[in-house]
């Protein structure tokens, strides 16, 4: 089964004035549930086929793997936001520290449930049915019996953080081999996940409404990232990457982590990179908006950006070498340079080559996405862990491989005018290439990136994220 949404619109018609409401919400609700269920227990099949043939070639009987343990603050009594282990959510939603999932070929899977007495937190508790009935589950209260009701372990992998434990019960911890063959399989979604990730895309998007309509009304960037929150009812915890709201010139810091408090209603342009998150899987987008203050060169290069973004999105398929994909956005983006005349006497071929483009485009083109932002199995050639190597033109390219069918990609090409950057070649053989006075004109306005979430099929893309958010960046 391939799951589309247009199958499985859960969307509630306008029903007649003499139709219970309360009674069609609970009928679409109840079929929610059964789809739900139906594709978790697709998931869990199509991961206990991999994870059999994963643990037959690495001569092992049986996996255990944690959702993790809270890390706690040097010096202080405090921990830090806890993150499951991205294997453990590969199986299993649940959020909490201290799980253990127990995995054999044949057989079905084990969750040992940590749910402690406690007065002090609220202990997790069972609610999610649509997952619980695929695993044996057994609840404990202490942590020392995690393991003993386990049983016998012997010739048994451990994933997750707590190697040391591991070890110490016989255990092989974190086995390469293995992880090799989890992180190949973890790249290739299933149903499920794309359900997952659709839904976490469509939480972005709403959040990214609030933000463009807060930005229109004058709101500092502080109160633009609590607004952002407040539309998808979640805590920064919550949020899969620490939001990035700048406006103007900070919109050029690639990884802007400050928020400014301060209104700043002269702003001209807004940049937002946030996403959210559902069962454990992200969405990552990015948009730029402007008002009318900005210059009529900004206006058109963020209107060039957002076409070539999208001709980039629709190449994104199976087999295609995302390096190439990347190389074509630079080769397009020094056309861009070159037509609103940033770049002069030189073609785009020439502002590539001499390595110009990086200067306004210093990242790469996007990366794998799933239950991590930048998730596994981008340099990977094969199950066996074999690696892409590097290639000279771009090193730190996330993604070396050709792409395979049910990845999910990001795409977010980006022009920025970013000081540091330009001043490499403000004052050597390169700048003759360069106009300044417009450079200078647009240093004030930061950058622009635009960024969907991208599902690979063989015959045409399936853009997840301009299912729910276009990009209308001009502001009145």
């Amino acid at each position: 089964m391939v799951w589309q949404r247009s199958r499985l619109d859960q969307k509630i018609l306008s029903p007649s004035p003499s139709f219970d409401v309360s009674v069609m919400q609970r009928t679409q609700q109840r079929k929610w549930e059964i789809m739900i269920k139906k594709l978790f227990r697709q998931h869990i099949k199509v991961q206990q086929e991999r994870i059999a043939r994963a643990l037959t070639e690495c001569s092992v009987d049986g996996l255990i793997i944690s959702s993790g343990a809270p890390i706690t603050y040097f010096a202080d009594d405090q921990d830090a936001p806890f993150h499951a282990t991205p294997h453990f959510a590969h199986w299993c939603p649940e959020r909490s520290p201290f799980h253990l999932v127990h995995l054999r070929p044949g057989q079905k899977a084990r969750l040992v449930f940590f749910s402690p007495n406690d007065f002090w937190h609220e202990a997790p508790t069972l609610m999610q049915s649509e997952w619980a009935d695929e695993f044996e589950i057994i609840r404990v209260e202490d942590q020392s019996t995690r393991w003993q009701i386990l049983g016998n372990l012997r010739n048994h992998a451990f994933v997750g953080p707590e190697s040391k434990e591991a070890e110490e019960k016989g255990l092989v911890a974190n086995p390469v081999q293995l992880l090799n063959y989890m992180d190949w399989f973890r790249a290739e979604k299933t149903d499920y996940e794309l359900y997952c990730l659709e839904q976490a895309s469509e939480l972005g998007a709403k959040g990214h409404r609030a933000v463009r309509n807060a930005f229109a009304q004058g709101a500092s960037e502080m109160e633009a990232h609590h607004i952002f929150l407040t539309a998808i009812a979640g805590r920064e915890e919550d949020l899969p990457y620490p939001s990035i709201i700048g406006m103007d010139e900070k919109s050029a810091i690639l990884h802007y982590q400050q928020k400014r408090n301060t209104k700043v209603p002269q702003a001209s342009v807004m940049l937002i990179d946030s996403g959210g998150k559902y069962q454990g899987y992200c969405s990552d987008i990015t948009r730029t908006y402007f008002k009318a203050s900005a210059p009529a060169t900004f206006k058109s290069l963020l209107a060039g950006m957002e076409k070539l973004q999208q001709e980039l999105c629709e190449q994104v398929r199976v087999g295609v070498s995302f390096k190439e994909l990347h190389k074509t956005c630079h080769l397009r983006t020094g056309q861009l340079l070159v037509d609103t005349d940033i770049l002069r006497n030189c073609t785009a071929e020439t502002a590539f080559s001499l390595g110009l483009t990086k200067i306004f485009f210093p990242h790469g083109l996007g990366h794998m996405l799933g239950i991590q932002v930048h998730d596994v199995g981008g340099f990977q050639s094969n199950e066996r862990g074999e690696q892409v190597p590097p290639c000279a033109e771009f090193p730190t390219l996330r993604m070396r491989r050709p792409l395979r069918a049910r990845e999910v990609v990001t795409v977010e090409p980006g022009m920025y005018f970013i000081p540091m950057r330009l001043d490499t070649v403000r004052h050597n053989e390169l700048r003759s290439y360069c106009n300044w006075t417009l450079i200078n004109e647009l240093l004030p306005f930061g950058g622009i990136r635009i960024e969907d979430n991208v599902v690979v099929e063989a015959k045409e893309s399936r853009n997840l994220t301009r299912a729910f958010l276009g990009n209308d960046f001009a502001i009145s």
